[in-house]
C-alpha cells in the first residue's frame, strides 16, 4: 500500500452496536479470523476521540445496507437546468465559429499579424475561403510598413497578393474602385514597379483593371524595361479574358469582342507611353499587322506615334511611318460630329467620354482638338479676367494655348499680394482635373516657391505630383521627415488623383532646391558629386535608406539625366566657394557626360572672371562664344533651328554682355569693361529710354570712368554693391520681399529676372 494516512474500511453497512458497546480495549485473539490483521494504520482510528468515533457510527447507520444502480438520465448527476440560474445561458448559446468566420473577425479587429496566420494554415490544408471586401483592410495594411530589404519587399508583395486575391470578382459584387489601395501604391514616394504590376496582374484576374489600366499600363511602359512591358501587357490581356469567360459563359456575351476593345486600350496606352519615353522601337512592335489581325488602334494613337517618329528626322523610320499612315482608319469616328464641334464643347465632350470609359473617343476628340484654330485669349489686367483666361487656356488640349509657367507665376505673386488666396487652389483643382497642363502648372508652382526663398515647398511640391525620377530621393525623403507640418490649413496642400511624369526642367528646380538647403563645402560637393551620377544615364543610382524599391529610372526620351539648367546654380556655388577654376571644371564635367553647355552656364563663368579681373580668360570666353554665334547667323536650315529652339547650343544675348560688364566694374577693369560695352553696341546697338536696365549700365559706366574725380575705393565700393545686388536679383532663386527700401531703387537692375529662370534654360 501506498505510504500516508488511510483509513480501514469501516463495516458501516453491518454496524448495529449502539455507540456505548464500542470498546477501546485490544482486539481478541478470537476476532483474527473476521477483521484484518492489525497493523500501524488502525492506530490512527484508534487514536480519534469518543465522540468523534460516535459521530461516524451515526452516519453508517443512516446509510442502506446496499447502494441502488445510478439513474440512466445522466443528466441528474448535474443540477437542474429548469433552475433559474440556466437560462440566460441557455438562451445566448451560439452555433460554432468555423476557421474561415474567424479570420474574417481577426481581419476586422485589425489583428492582421495573427490573421496571415490563419490564412496561411488554411491556404496549406487548402481551406475554401469565402471572398470578402473587408480583406481590402488587411492588403492595405499589408503596404503599411515600406520594406526594407528584398526579402521583405518579396515577403510584403505575396502577402499583399494572398489578401487581395480574396476580394470577390467584379461580376459577384457592386463596381469598385479601390481608391485607398491605388492610391497607397500609385501616390507613394516609393513607387515599387513590381507592386504596380503584380496590382494590375490581380485586378485584371478580378475584373477590375478597367479603371486602373491606364495608371498601371503607362508608368510600366515608361519607366520598366520596354520588353517586360510588353509581356505584361499580354499577361494582362491573358488574364482579363479568362475573367470574361468565366464571368460570361452563360450570357452569350461576346467575349471576343470584348477582348479585343480590351486589347486595342492597353496597347494604345502603352504604344502613346513608349513613344514619348524615346522607346519607339518597341511602339512600332505593339502597332497590329492589318492583314494579320482582327483589332486596330484609334487614329489618335496612330497620328501620335507618326508625330513621334517624324520628330527624330531618322531615316530608319520611314518604312514604319509610311505602314501607319497607310493601314489607320478613323471609319469607326466619321459619324460622331465631332469634327463638327466647337473646341469648348469638344474639351468638354473628351472629359465626359473618359468619366464614361469611352477612351478611344476621348482619345479621337483630343487630336481633333489639337488642330483647332481658336486663337488664345489675351491677358488683361485684372485679376479676375486673367483667372478666367488661365482657366480656359488649361482646359485647351492645343498645347498654343497652355499658359506659360511664367505666366502663371506672375499671376500668383500679383494675386497673393492683393491679400486674398481662394483662388490659388481652385485654380490648382480645375488644372489637375486633367493631366493635360498638369505638369505645366506644378512647374508655375515649384518656380514660386523657389523664387520665394522656399525650397521645402519646392521639395514638396515635386513629390507629391511627380513621381521621383531624375532626383536623390532618400534627400528628397529626409528632407520630408524634417519639415514641420503646418499648423493651419495650407493652400498649398493639395492631394493629386494622378502622379505626373516629371521631366528635366522639374528635376533641375529640385537640384537647386537640395542645393539651396546644403549647409557647408562637404555637403555640396556630396551633392554635387551626386549630380554627376545622376546625370549619367549610364550609371545606377541606388537607395540606401530604401534598397528594396529600386530607383524609377529617367526614360530614353531625357537624352541625359539631368538637365543643362541644373548645373547653372553649382557653378556660382563652386565659384564663391573654390574660385573660378573650380566652376570652369564644372563645364569640363558636362562635357564629359556628353551635356551641352548653354549659355546660361558660360555667363556663369564669365562673370566670375570679370567679378575676379581675370581679363585674359573674361575675353578668350566671350571670343567663343561670338564666334558660336556668327556661324549660327550664316546657317538658316531647319537644323540650326531645331537646335536653337531646344538651346543644344549656347547663343549670346545682351545678359552675357551686361554681366561681363558689371563684373568688370566691380574689379575695377573699366577700360575692358568699355571694351565689351562696345562690342554690345556694334551687335544688338543702343537707343536711350528704350530699357531701363542699359540706361543704368551705360549710366554706371560714365560715373566709372569720371573716377578720377572720386576716390577710387569708393567707386570700387559703389560698384561692388551694384555687382553684389546684380548677383542676388539676377538668380533664379531671387526674393524680392527681402530686397530693403534702399534697394528698391536698384531693383531695376534685375536683368536675369526672365532670363535666367529655369523655364528658358
Amino acid at each position: 500500500m501506498a505510504a500516508g494516512f488511510r483509513f480501514p474500511p469501516f463495516p458501516l453497512a453491518v454496524a448495529e452496536q449502539p455507540a456505548s458497546t464500542i470498546s477501546t480495549e485490544p482486539e481478541l485473539d478470537t476476532d483474527t479470523n473476521i477483521f484484518e490483521a492489525k497493523s500501524p494504520e488502525y492506530c490512527v482510528y484508534e487514536r480519534i476521540p469518543q465522540p468523534s468515533a460516535d459521530i461516524l457510527t451515526q452516519v453508517a447507520r443512516s446509510l442502506p445496507a446496499l447502494l441502488p444502480e445510478p439513474d440512466i438520465n445522466f443528466d441528474s448527476i448535474f443540477e437542474d437546468k429548469s433552475h433559474h440560474d440556466y437560462t440566460v445561458i441557455s438562451t445566448i448559446s451560439s452555433p460554432p465559429i468555423t476557421s474561415t468566420q474567424s479570420l474574417e473577425m481577426l481581419v476586422a479587429d485589425k489583428k492582421y499579424d495573427e490573421a496571415l496566420r490563419v490564412l496561411d494554415e488554411l491556404l496549406e490544408v487548402g481551406t475554401e475561403i469565402p471572398f470578402s471586401f473587408s480583406y481590402e483592410k488587411a492588403a492595405i495594411a499589408a503596404l503599411k510598413v515600406t520594406a526594407q530589404t528584398v526579402a521583405e519587399m518579396d515577403h510584403q508583395i505575396q502577402t499583399f497578393r494572398k489578401w487581395f486575391s480574396l476580394i470577390p470578382r467584379a461580376d459577384q459584387s457592386r463596381p469598385r474602385s479601390f481608391h485607398r489601395l491605388v492610391d497607397r501604391i500609385m501616390l507613394s514616394p516609393l513607387n515599387s514597379l513590381r507592386l504596380i504590376m503584380e496590382f494590375g496582374l490581380v485586378a485584371a484576374e478580378k475584373g477590375f483593371i478597367s479603371s486602373t489600366l491606364h495608371r498601371v499600363t503607362s508608368v510600366v511602359s515608361m519607366y520598366g524595361d520596354p520588353d517586360i512591358a510588353i509581356q505584361y501587357i499580354d499577361e494582362l490581356r491573358r488574364r482579363n479574358r479568362t475573367f470574361l469567360e468565366q464571368s460570361l459563359k452563360d450570357t452569350g456575351a461576346d467575349v471576343d469582342g470584348l477582348d479585343r476593345k480590351f486589347h486595342a486600350g492597353v496597347v494604345g496606352v502603352a504604344v502613346r507611353t513608349l513613344a514619348s519615353a524615346g522607346r519607339l522601337e518597341h511602339a512600332v512592335r505593339l502597332i497590329p499587322d492589318p492583314l494579320k489581325t482582327i483589332f486596330h488602334l484609334t487614329p489618335y494613337t496612330y497620328n501620335f506615334l507618326i508625330r513621334k517618329l517624324e520628330s527624330t528626322q531618322d531615316s530608319r523610320y520611314l518604312p514604319h511611318i509610311n505602314f501607319i499612315a497607310q493601314h489607320k482608319s478613323e471609319t469607326r469616328y466619321r459619324s460622331t460630329g465631332l469634327r463638327r464641334m466647337p473646341t469648348i464643347k469638344l474639351a468638354m465632350s473628351i472629359r465626359c467620354l473618359v468619366k464614361v470609359g469611352e477612351f478611344d473617343l476621348a482619345d479621337f476628340a483630343e487630336n481633333v482638338s489639337l488642330f483647332s484654330s481658336v486663337s488664345p485669349r489675351r491677358m488683361k489686367q485684372d485679376l479676375a479676367t486673367a483667372l478666367r483666361a488661365l482657366k480656359d487656356g488649361f482646359r485647351a488640349l492645343s498645347p498654343s494655348r497652355r499658359p506659360h509657367p511664367l505666366t502663371v507665376v506672375h499671376f500668383i505673386e500679383r494675386y497673393l499680394s492683393s491679400g486674398r488666396t481662394r483662388a490659388i487652389p481652385l485654380l490648382r483643382n480645375c488644372v489637375l482635373r486633367s493631366t493635360v497642363g498638369s505638369s505645366s502648372y506644378i512647374l508655375a508652382e515649384m518656380l514660386f516657391h523657389a523664387r520665394r526663398g522656399n525650397p521645402d515647398l519646392v521639395i514638396r511640391t515635386f513629390v507629391t505630383h511627380f513621381y521621383v525620377v531624375g532626383v536623390p530621393r532618400d534627400e528628397l525623403l529626409l528632407r520630408m521627415d524634417a519639415m514641420e507640418t503646418p499648423e493651419s490649413p495650407d493652400i498649398w496642400a493639395a492631394r493629386p488623383q494622378v502622379k505626373l511624369y516629371p521631366d528635366t526642367v522639374h528635376a533641375a528646380v529640385v537640384w537647386r532646391a537640395l542645393l539651396e538647403v546644403s549647409e557647408d563645402e562637404r555637403s555640396l560637393e556630396g551633392l554635387y558629386s551626386k549630380l554627376l551620377k545622376f546625370a549619367d544615364l549610364k550609371s545606377t543610382a541606388t537607395s540606401v535608406l530604401h534598397p528594396s524599391v529600386p530607383y524609377l529610372h529617367p526614360p530614353p526620351a531625357w537624352k541625359t539625366g539631368v538637365a543643362a539648367s541644373a548645373f547653372t546654380p553649382f557653378i556660382r556655388r563652386m565659384c564663391y566657394a573654390f574660385g573660378a577654376e573650380r566652376g570652369a571644371l564644372v563645364l569640363k564635367d558636362m562635357f564629359k557626360i556628353g551635356i551641352m553647355p548653354t549659355i546660361y552656364q558660360l555667363t556663369e563663368i564669365a562673370m566670375e572672371y570679370s567679378r575676379t579681373g581675370d581679363v585674359t580668360r573674361t575675353f578668350s570666353l566671350l571670343d567663343q562664344v561670338e564666334f558660336a554665334a556668327k556661324d549660327w547667323d550664316k546657317k538658316h536650315d531647319n537644323e540650326t533651328v531645331r537646335r536653337r529652339a531646344q538651346d543644344l547650343i549656347p547663343r549670346v544675348d545682351r545678359v552675357f554682355y551686361i554681366a561681363i560688364i558689371r563684373g568688370f566694374l566691380r574689379s575695377d577693369k573699366i577700360s575692358a569693361a568699355r571694351e565689351v560695352e562696345r562690342r554690345m553696341f556694334q551687335r544688338y546697338g543702343y537707343v536711350r529710354g528704350k530699357s531701363q536696365y542699359l540706361d543704368d549700365l551705360y549710366t554706371d559706366l560714365q560715373t566709372a570712368e569720371r573716377a578720377d574725380n572720386f576716390p577710387s575705393r569708393l567707386v570700387r565700393a559703389i560698384t561692388s554693391y551694384y555687382s553684389l545686388l546684380l548677383t542676388a536679383l539676377s538668380s533664379s532663386l531671387y526674393r524680392p520681399e527681402c530686397i530693403t527700401l534702399p534697394q528698391m531703387a536698384l531693383y531695376k537692375m534685375n536683368i536675369r529676372f526672365a532670363s535666367l529662370s529655369v523655364v528658358h534654360r
